[in-house]
């Protein structure tokens, strides 16, 4: 999200000179420190965006740290081989910076959240309304909202326990696997009376009022922004009155991609 969120990592600089003079530590500060450190920058969802602005995000990091080698990776894959290929890092090449923020980081040691971090984690045994979580999405997630995941459920694909993965403006959801309530409800399941006994015994065991649906979602932002946004992600559950329409069997509207990706064991 360098290119969304800071122009191609153009502003990176700027904005973290601006820290300085306010004397502000935020994840400006996290982002321009860990290039700052580093001997080797992976730049993750390269797929994400055009092939032909990585150089131009590369040039921008070079300019913060022109001794770190800089690699892109498309979905997550990269070689072993490039790893192990790797220079042993180089800690004098960092001893004057260590030095310069000695007394900024030895401030921070106790600090629980330093860089204005802030979780939350939102549990519950409610699905999500599909319509009002994409609004809320659209409306309330932004750049101050790192990172968020988990798993989740909604009402209009009850059977599928869906996983919530974003991080800044992007969002993706995935099917990790079938809720066993959703199984015991499918008709043509296609288990033997001894199975769907042991899944029944398995079900008898969870306290949530859907069997063993529920969510269960981390979200990490800056402090001024998190609670914002898990509020609203909170407002997304049924009310009792949609409950009962769900257990009626209502079609909710859900804007969501229809193909969602399949994890497979």
């Amino acid at each position: 999200m360098l290119a969304h969120d800071y122009d191609y990592g153009q502003s990176l600089v700027p904005k973290m000179q601006s820290n300085l003079a306010q004397n502000k530590r935020d994840t400006v500060n996290l982002l321009v420190e860990q290039i700052l450190f580093c001997s080797h920058l992976l730049l993750t969802k390269a797929d994400r965006i055009d092939k032909s602005k990585l150089p131009e995000i590369a040039s921008h990091i070079q300019t913060i740290n022109p001794f770190s080698s800089t690699h892109s990776v498309h979905f997550g894959k990269l070689a072993i081989e490039s790893l192990l290929e790797l220079e042993e890092y180089d800690y004098y090449r960092v001893a004057q910076l260590v030095e310069e923020l000695e007394h900024v980081l030895a401030a921070e040691e106790e600090a629980d959240r330093p860089y204005n971090l802030a979780t939350r984690v939102i549990k519950d045994d409610r699905p999500f309304h599909p319509q009002r979580l994409w609004e809320i999405c659209h409306e309330y997630l932004d750049k101050r909202i790192y990172r968020s995941k988990g798993f989740f459920w909604l009402a209009s694909r009850d059977k599928y326990s869906l996983l919530w993965n974003q991080a800044a403006g992007s969002i993706s959801l995935e099917i990790i696997g079938s809720w066993r309530a959703g199984i015991l409800e499918d008709e043509d399941n296609g288990l033997s009376e001894m199975e769907l006994r042991l899944l029944e015994e398995k079900l008898a065991e969870e306290t949530g009022r859907f069997g063993d649906r529920h969510c269960d979602l981390t979200v990490i932002g800056d402090v001024t922004q998190v609670d914002r946004f898990t509020n609203a992600l909170n407002s997304c559950f049924l009310t009792d009155e949609e409950i009962e329409l769900w257990r009626n069997g209502y079609d909710f509207e859900d804007p969501w991609p229809k193909n969602l990706v399949k994890m497979m064991n």
